[in-house]
């Protein structure tokens, strides 16, 4: 049987059409866009259905108030997720500054945020403080870079 033929559309699905106005709407998918345009109104037709029974669920009910209410709600997580993030900051900061304390004898030049040295073998070794991961470190071996270690802080 065709794709097309099996999808199924709820007979008591709000619809779209109530809040397109008041809503910015988008899907990703990996499907066939022609296909995925044509079940897109039904994909929200469903959704609808699922979040209103949802909310009709919910006990006690949402008032106007909590709807108007609900960015004061989220405010505090927001000013603790920049915290968090300062905290992380520091503590990326804090293990790159360690690693510079221990390798600091071997170190041949040093920025802020890049440590270059020479190994045992001679060979030149890069430490750097970046994103994702924190830090990484590179082995220099002729012509090629070789990643040695990777170091996420959380």
């Amino acid at each position: 049987m065709e794709r097309r033929a099996r999808h199924e559309v709820f007979d008591d699905a709000a619809t779209l059409g109530e809040i397109r106005n008041d809503v910015v709407l988008a899907l990703v998918t990996n499907g066939a866009s022609c296909l995925q345009r044509e079940k897109l109104a039904a994909f929200c037709q469903a959704m609808a259905i699922a979040l209103a029974e949802l909310v009709r669920q919910l006990s006690p009910l949402i008032t106007a108030r909590d709807v108007a209410e609900l960015p004061l709600l989220t405010l505090g997580s927001q000013f603790q997720g920049a915290n968090n993030n300062k905290i992380g900051q520091q503590a990326t900061l804090d293990v790159f500054l360690s690693i510079a304390e221990i390798v600091k004898a071997h170190v041949e030049h040093r920025t802020d945020q890049k440590l270059t040295l020479k190994n045992a073998s001679g060979r030149a070794v890069t430490i750097i403080l970046a994103n994702d991961p924190d830090v990484r470190i590179h082995e220099h071996v002729g012509d090629a870079l070789h990643h040695k270690l990777a170091i996420e802080i959380k």
